[in-house]
Order: C-alpha cells, then structure tokens, then sequence
C-alpha cells in the first residue's frame, strides 16, 4: 500500500515539475495600460466562446427531475377552512328558512355550501356587537367537488394581546 502511495506521489511531482517548466519557457506576456483599474463592481469576464464549455452542474437543479418518484395516497376528506370577510357577512339578508346555500368565489372557482340559518343569524349578530373589523368569520367543511358538505359558519371576536409593559 505504501509503495503504491508512494508511486502517486512521484507521477503528482513529475506533472507539477512538468508545469512549472513549461510555464518557465513561455514568454512573459506584455501588459497594455488600462484607463481604470477593475473594481469588483465593473469586472466582465473576458470575452470567449462559452459554448465550448460544458454547461455547470448548479444549473441541471432547476430542470424537471425526471428520475423522481412519484407516490399516491388516497384521503378519505379533503377539510377546508375558508376566511371570510366579516362585512360582506354583516350585510347578507336573514332568510325564515332552515338552512341557506352559501356561494363562495375564488380565483374564479364557485364553491356552494349549505349553512343553517342559526349560525348565520349568530355570525351576524356578533359581527353587528363588536364590529366587522374585531370579528373573524370562517367557514369550515369537507370539499367534495366544487361543494363544501359538512359546513359550518364561525364568528370570533378578534382578542389584542397586551403588551408586557402594562
């Protein structure tokens, strides 16, 4: 093992010494007077044909992974929860029917939910006694299609926390 160690060190110096001799014979190569001297800011590289060089290793991560494996589960529910704005709640009318159908648009998608009208007429009456801007209103289910099923609408009053100085 030594011995082999040994020859790697050998053929190393002779291509080392091998360089230093024919770095040695060139000429040295004249200088021409620069306007500026490079800053870090104005360095370009010099100009050269970069496609005879092979294209780096960073760069290939970006590109789609085509060796990567991809996985499947199935998922009994997809569960939604879904901000809305407290105002518009405010301003929806109280039907005397049991339950009411709730459309929700975003992105351009239409999502229908059927709600009971207590937990509208309690959304609204909490929005109407703290305000729209204290009062956080959601709407939670499971999305089946373009149908959330299973929902239900909450009103919660914003809490501020206190700062440690009082």
């Amino acid at each position: 093992m030594t011995r082999d160690i040994n020859r790697a060190l050998a053929q190393v110096e002779r291509a080392m010494a091998r360089a230093l001799d024919e770095s040695s014979a060139k000429p040295p190569k004249k200088e021409t007077a620069r306007t500026k001297p490079p800053t870090i800011r104005a360095w370009r590289a010099p100009a050269s044909n970069h496609f005879q060089y092979p294209e780096p290793k960073a760069q290939s991560v970006f590109r789609e992974k085509t060796s990567m494996t991809k996985l499947s589960v199935t998922a009994r529910a997809i569960k939604v929860t879904i901000p809305l704005d407290s105002a518009a709640i405010g301003m929806l009318p109280a039907p005397d029917q049991q339950r009411v159908e709730l459309i929700v648009g975003c992105d351009g998608q239409r999502y229908s939910a059927s709600i009971s009208t207590k937990s509208l007429r309690k959304a609204k009456s909490t929005i109407s006694a703290n305000g729209a801007e204290k009062v956080f209103v959601m709407l939670q289910g499971r999305l089946k299609g373009g149908e959330i099923i299973e929902c239900g609408l909450v009103a919660q009053v914003k809490i501020v926390k206190a700062t440690q100085g009082e």
